[in-house]
Order: structure tokens, then C-alpha cells, then sequence
């Protein structure tokens, strides 16, 4: 089976972290179809690192203004430069025009905009069966654009990292929308790049609430490892020092590199401000023993247990959470017992299969003829 899987965000070197969450699917799919990954064409230097897919860069507009996709990301592209909003419909067209130019058997389109979009016209246009799957702020747009909305309802599939979002896309659609976690693969766990008592591990953005947990960390004197990055960083490194926490600051953290991560942090907080898709970085450290405290938002409260969260916002009691997680034994054993159950629930080798049914069911429509 030939599978296209389209995406504005995948790795495109191995130590590339964007979209790095993605991999242990495509890894685990690439042994089993024929897969080629196809994404907006980026500035961004790239090699050979696809986990065993075939890569195709696609251009969407004179080389030298391609920067709507990859860096920080289409939503802060279009907040610091508007004007890379004219580049979507382009990008649209373009990664549609690669459908029907490599003629594969399905198409999965990871995030609905630009990805999902072009994946419908081309069905539209007598093309290939087709599915969908939402991450979440592109399932929020979507919500505001109901004439595009009808194009979605023509996916064999749309599918969801959780409950709420999924509820949220059905109010939008009006059909079906499966909630499919995504696989999370345990990577090696070499030696730790630092010690601290608590981790952050994702972009630096104003909804992910890091201030607010260095408000927590402060008020507790606890030592903080920031993994990411983000228009944030610089703000948040000089909070951290007015603040007086004991923070280090790496950066992109690469996909081989997160074991490392993991075990140089005794607790993951995931202190968003804003719902969520999923938060893959749960999973992930579930998968390294890691227990893990977070916001009470939709996306987070369909992952972790309502005991391992607090209100967003709250710095007091998410301070008082990690106090817990810190240094009651108790806590901290049923939380890695928890995360070890909730890791095997996701391996490639449960929830690949579910991917690989759904991706079989919508090959089985074949492609609309003229």
C-alpha cells in the first residue's frame, strides 16, 4: 500500500525537534507500506533522517519568502509576519498538486490546515482517499472557517490525540471523529545532561504556561530544566532570574536526546494556560518511568489522572503539586506505575495498528474517477 502522509511539521534532521513527536508512527509504518512524507519545502537545512520514509519537499512560493512552515511554526510566522498569511493558499494548492502527482493509494494529512485542506481538494478532484488528523490549534481554526469545514466531511476518517478535541471537531464537522493517541516509542537513556527537580519539555510559547511554573518553582526553591524553544525563552530566562530560580535554559532538545532529558528531571510539568491536543511529551516520559503534574485543560485532563493536576493559572498549586511529587513515596510510586500502564498503551506495537486499519479501510474507497 502506497500511504502519503502530508504534514506542514516533521523532523528534517536528527536533531531537528519539530514535529519530532510524529516519528515513532512513521517509523513503525515505514516498515509496513510504502510511505512517503511530503511537506511544505522550508530554508531549514535538511539530510536523510525520515525514519525510514521517503522525503518530498514541496515548493509553495519563490524560495527566497518560503518561511510560513518549520521554525517556531505557521502560528507565530503569521504573528510576526502577517505576511505570510498570502503564502497559505499556495501551500494549499501546491501540497494537493503533489497528491495527485505521486498518486498513492491513501493520504494521511497530520494537521488539518494547510495538510488537511489540500488532502480534500485533491479528493475533490477525483483523487485518492484520504484521512485526517487534527493536533489541536488547527482544529480551532478550523471552527472559524465552516466553508472549508464542509471539505472535511468528505475524509474517510478524522481522528483525534484525545476526548475533547475530538468533541470539539465533531461540534465543527457534524460526522465522526475517532480519538487515536498517537504511539510513543521509549528511546535510550544515556547519561543525564543535568540534575534538577523539575522539567518543562516543549515550545516556548504563552500558552504553555512556563511562567507560571517558574512562579511555582520559586515559591518551592526548586531547580527547573527547561527543554525548548520558543519567541518565549528570552522573557522567561529573565523571569527565572528575578525570580531567583536555579533554571537552565538547552534549547531545541533532539529527538535522540530526550532519554536524556527525562532522566535528568524528577518530575515533567505540563502547566498549559490553553486546552490541548494531547501532549505527546506525557506519554514520552511516561515511557522513561518519568511521573508527570499538569494543567486541568482539556487535552491534559484526557491523559493524566484529575490527582496530577491543577488549575491552570495557579502557580500556588501547582507549587503545592510538585511538593507532592517531589517528596511524598507514595504519590510517586502509583505515578510510575501509572506512567509505566499508560507508556505500554501507547507502544507502536498496540497503537500503530489502529493507524495502519484505518490507513487499509480508506485505501479500500479508491480514487474517484472522472
Amino acid at each position: 500500500m502506497r500511504v502519503l502522509w502530508l504534514a506542514s511539521s516533521f523532523p528534517r534532521r536528527v536533531e531537528d525537534a519539530a514535529g519530532a513527536f510524529l516519528g515513532p508512527l512513521a517509523c513503525w509504518l515505514a516498515q509496513r507500506v510504502d510511505l512517503a512524507v511530503a511537506t511544505p519545502r522550508s530554508p531549514i537545512r535538511s539530510d536523510a533522517f525520515t525514519w525510514g520514509a521517503r522525503r518530498v519537499d514541496v515548493p509553495y512560493a519563490p524560495a527566497r519568502i518560503e518561511r510560513l512552515f518549520f521554525g517556531n511554526g505557521a502560528p507565530q510566522a503569521l504573528r510576526t509576519r502577517p505576511w505570510t498569511a498570502l503564502l497559505a493558499p499556495g501551500a494549499v494548492v501546491a501540497l494537493a498538486q503533489c497528491v495527485r502527482r505521486m498518486r498513492p493509494d491513501v493520504v494521511m494529512a497530520h494537521w488539518l490546515l494547510p495538510a488537511g485542506l489540500a488532502a480534500a481538494l485533491a479528493r475533490a478532484a477525483d483523487g485518492p482517499p484520504w484521512m485526517a488528523y487534527a493536533h489541536g490549534t488547527d482544529a480551532r481554526w478550523l471552527a472559524h472557517l465552516p466553508a472549508a469545514a464542509d471539505l472535511f466531511r468528505g475524509a474517510e476518517t478524522v481522528a483525534a490525540p484525545s476526548a475533547s478535541l475530538a468533541a470539539e471537531l465533531q461540534r465543527a464537522l457534524a460526522r465522526k471523529i475517532d480519538v487515536l493517541p498517537l504511539p510513543v516509542q521509549r528511546g535510550a537513556t544515556r547519561a543525564p545532561v543535568d540534575h534538577r527537580d523539575v522539567g518543562f519539555l516543549g515550545r516556548l510559547l504563552p500558552q504553555k504556561g512556563v511562567d507560571v511554573l517558574i512562579h511555582a518553582c520559586a515559591a518551592g526553591k526548586r531547580s527547573l530544566l527547561v527543554g525548548g524553544d520558543g519567541p518565549e525563552r528570552a522573557r522567561l530566562a529573565r523571569l527565572a532570574r528575578a525570580r531567583g530560580v536555579d533554571a537552565r535554559f538547552l534549547g531545541a532538545v533532539p529527538p535522540g536526546d530526550r532519554g536524556r532529558f527525562f532522566a535528568s528531571v524528577r518530575v515533567l510539568a505540563v502547566p498549559s494556560v490553553q486546552p490541548e491536543g494531547a501532549p505527546a511529551v506525557i506519554a514520552e516520559a511516561w515511557a522513561h518511568g518519568l511521573p508527570v503534574v499538569g494543567s486541568a485543560v482539556p487535552g491534559i485532563l484526557d491523559v493524566l489522572p484529575p490527582a496530577s493536576c491543577t488549575p491552570a493559572g495557579n502557580a500556588k498549586a501547582l507549587s503545592d503539586m510538585l511538593r507532592l511529587a517531589l517528596h511524598d513515596g507514595k504519590w510517586r510510586r502509583a505515578a510510575v506505575r501509572a506512567a509505566r500502564d499508560g507508556a505500554a498503551a501507547r507502544a507502536p506495537a498496540v497503537a500503530g495498528p489502529r493507524f495502519l486499519h484505518l490507513l487499509e479501510q480508506a485505501a479500500a474507497r479508491g480514487w474517484r474517477r472522472p
